[in-house]
């Protein structure tokens, strides 16, 4: 079974942006963003990638996002990987680069509401959070996660809120 990481909270490790940044129980990782198809191909590298950023390795979970997207994937496996990509590039600072990634992930699987997640998280560190809730609002469309989302949503909206005082 294919592995992809998925951030259901932001972590509070980036700085200055941690206090008012979505942080509940940090990064879960990979339970809800599993894949029901079999693996094949290089779906280890997917799989490894996932397991990196879930235990917070982001340089080794983008390089191994990274080495699986330059070799032959599925094409199932291309939304995974860019996802994987998206979170780790995030995590590293890099959320320009990261916002291309997450935009793949999302036009690869456009219901799968954990890309919309961690789209919004990245669209969250950039500043611009009227995006990053149009997203949280979209993942709950597609989701089970309302807990998660309705917990980034308030803080999003609470930063949103200092950002204008």
């Amino acid at each position: 079974m294919l592995r992809t990481a998925t951030v259901l909270a932001v972590i509070t490790i980036l700085g200055s942006v941690a206090e008012a940044a979505p942080a509940n129980d940090y990064f879960s990782g990979t339970r809800a963003g599993t894949s029901p198809m079999q693996s094949f191909g290089n779906s280890s590298m997917v799989n490894a990638s996932a397991t990196a950023l879930e235990d917070q390795d982001w340089k080794k979970g983008v390089d191994l996002a990274r080495s699986a997207l330059r070799s032959t994937l599925a094409p199932d496996e291309f939304p995974l990987a860019n996802n994987n990509m998206c979170i780790g590039l995030t995590f590293l600072r890099e959320s320009d680069e990261a916002l291309a990634f997450c935009d793949k992930a999302v036009r690869g699987r456009p219901r799968q509401w954990q890309f919309y997640n961690n789209r919004a998280i990245t669209y969250y560190y950039l500043g611009n959070y009227d995006r990053s809730l149009a997203d949280y609002y979209m993942a709950m469309l597609f989701g089970r996660g309302q807990s998660i989302l309705l917990e980034n949503i308030h803080l999003t909206l609470k930063a949103r809120k200092g950002a204008d005082l």
